[in-house]
């Protein structure tokens, strides 16, 4: 999304519209948003409206909205939402000529396939692309590439992951820093991850950054790496992906000790104001810090845990 809003400032893309707006659906913030004004960037209500009542008169004619991320817009938004409303019926807000661009993984846009005129769904890396990517990545050492490639191969799971280029870059990252070897399974490779974020974090702050396992940490870390998991398992639970400030400090982590490398803040302007919201640095991670936390859970309430995941 960010991509195509770049194209077009730069003139390369996109050229037809004159008014591009990002709407980046992740952020709480925008989730109550129950009017056009308010997923419209700006400093002062005023000019919210007068900028909404000139692309009405136009009935929106050459303005195109980039909504992002429909597949972390709380479920219940999806249908009744002014981002609905914008999809659905665009003549109710007399914005019936623009035009609209809609980014979400395949798996969760599947209410959005009547209401849509076209599709392009990015399946990312071919098979030869992923072997181009390793080369580069492993600066041309062919016997790098080749024993990468025939440790991938033992392992399915692992190897069809690196189709999207996020999880090659993790996967050539680890293979790198631990003595070109290899987690067998998704799981480890997250794990590794998050070890490499707490070494990290440890570092920073002067300590002895040594962690061989998640169920060995430091006594500084402990606590705080908890209540992190909490809020994973939380989120997880509300089919939630990003934070506000105050739903971190709510779970009780001290200010210092928010992320520990794991989150990640994003800045944004919407609905008048400058908001900070986090998310997990992967989806992944979010999943796995959720099921360490229920894998700590007395036996009978992670007995219920795995009902209710499951439906049972």
């Amino acid at each position: 999304a960010w991509h195509i809003c770049k194209q077009w400032q730069s003139g390369d893309l996109f050229q037809e519209f004159h008014t591009v707006v990002f709407v980046p659906l992740r952020e709480p913030a925008i989730h109550s948003a129950t009017s056009v004004e308010h997923i419209l960037p700006a400093t002062k209500r005023i000019q919210t409206a007068a900028v909404v009542a000139e692309l009405q008169a136009g009935r929106g004619h050459g303005m195109l909205w980039v909504l992002d991320g429909w597949d972390e817009l709380p479920q219940q938004l999806h249908s009744d939402s002014i981002f609905h409303q914008l999809i659905e019926d665009p003549a109710e807000l007399g914005l019936d000529s623009s035009t609209i661009v809609i980014t979400s993984r395949p798996v969760a846009s599947g209410n959005l396939y009547p209401s849509i005129t076209s599709r392009i769904e990015i399946l990312g890396f071919t098979a030869e692309e992923v072997k181009e990517y390793f080369t580069e990545a492993l600066k041309d050492d062919l016997g790098s590439v080749n024993k990468l490639q025939s440790i991938l191969s033992e392992h399915p799971i692992v190897e069809a992951s690196c189709h999207t280029p996020l999880n090659a870059a993790i996967v050539t990252h680890l293979f790198l820093s631990h003595n070109h070897s290899l987690p067998t399974t998704l799981h480890g490779i997250f794990v590794l991850v998050v070890i490499g974020c707490l070494k990290r974090h440890m570092k920073k702050e002067g300590a002895d950054s040594h962690i061989s396992s998640l169920d060995i940490l430091p006594a500084c870390l402990k606590e705080p790496f908890h209540k992190i998991c909490s809020v994973a398992y939380h989120g997880v639970m509300k089919n939630q992906a990003t934070f506000s400030a105050e739903e971190l400090e709510q779970s009780g982590l001290p200010h210092e000790l928010h992320t520990l490398g794991l989150i990640q803040g994003v800045e944004s302007f919407v609905s008048l104001q400058k908001n900070m919201s986090y998310n997990f640095l992967h989806l992944s991670v979010q999943e796995l810090l959720a099921s360490f936390y229920i894998s700590k859970l007395p036996a009978q309430e992670e007995m219920q845990t795995f009902k209710a995941l499951f439906g049972e």
